[in-house]
């Protein structure tokens, strides 16, 4: 394996573990990663950062850029927000989204709804397991 790649996935591990807002469940797991002499689980979960497909924002569940996570979720939002709101400049009442959570739905509905709802974007969650996301005015 690369050895600055390491040192790269390393450093940003660390930067989570050192930063105030990870919970201590996902230090612990990031803290495990870097004291595991074998550095393959490090370096895949933080290699890169998460993106979008043709499905959505998916991955492998747990700690790290790589994975899906509360923090990616918050990260993803509040980048979709940011768009909507330089797309639609100081228009008023702005609504947006119906989405999907399949897994873990409480945690990532909770983490949506806080950045959403922060830049005043109306929305509307879809509880289907399977829903179709889509952009809509409602």
């Amino acid at each position: 394996m690369d050895i600055q790649l390491i040192k790269d996935c390393e450093a940003k591990a660390q930067a989570w573990l050192d930063s105030p807002y990870y919970d201590e469940e996902t230090k612990a797991e990031i803290a495990a990663m870097l004291q595991n002499e074998d550095k393959t689980a490090l370096v895949d979960a933080f290699y890169q950062s998460l993106e979008f497909g043709t499905g959505g924002l998916r991955g492998i569940m747990g700690a790290g850029t790589n994975r899906m996570n509360k923090y990616i979720v918050g990260m993803a939002t509040q980048g979709f927000a940011n768009y909507i709101l330089k797309a639609f400049p100081g228009q008023q009442g702005l609504s947006v989204v119906v989405i999907s959570l399949e897994m873990s739905e409480d945690v990532y509905a909770q983490r949506f709804d806080a950045h959403i709802s922060k830049d005043d974007i109306n929305h509307l969650q879809d509880e289907e397991e399977h829903a179709v996301k889509a952009i809509k005015d409602f």
